[in-house]
């Protein structure tokens, strides 16, 4: 029973490791280098992407009480309210001017220190009409 069991694992290693060295003798070097490195950029930019997205959510979301907290404790207690909601309401209008003018103004192509408003207003580009036929 010992021996059987021995004989069908080795069959299945046997199998696997023929499988893989087909596969990549099917291939040449370049067309692996070549595949390698567009899923490797794929993978980075989707990583990229997520963690951007993640930093910025953290931030927005310690920024506003921090902010408001820490000005709320430089003032008397009369006017702590009114403090924290002028950080509140700064931090809404510096998203809402990011979204219509920093976004373009940070990465659209332009001069190789300010780009220019192609992407104002977060249009990412134009709208492709697609012809039914």
């Amino acid at each position: 029973m010992r021996r059987k069991t021995v004989l069908l694992r080795a069959i299945f290693a046997l199998t696997g490791c023929l499988t893989i060295v087909f596969t990549v003798l099917g291939q040449t070097v370049e067309e692996r280098l070549t595949k390698a490195e567009a899923d490797l950029k794929v993978a980075q930019t989707a990583g990229d992407n997520a963690w951007m997205l993640a930093s910025s959510a953290l931030v927005l979301l310690m920024t506003g009480p921090g902010l408001a907290l820490f000005y709320g404790g430089l003032v008397r207690k009369k006017n702590v309210l009114a403090t924290m909601m002028q950080s509140f309401i700064l931090m809404a209008v510096v998203t809402v001017i990011w979204a219509i003018f920093g976004y373009s103004l940070s990465f659209a192509k332009g001069t190789p220190f300010i780009g220019n408003f192609d992407y104002a207003f977060l249009k990412v580009g134009r709208l492709v009409r697609v012809q039914r036929g």
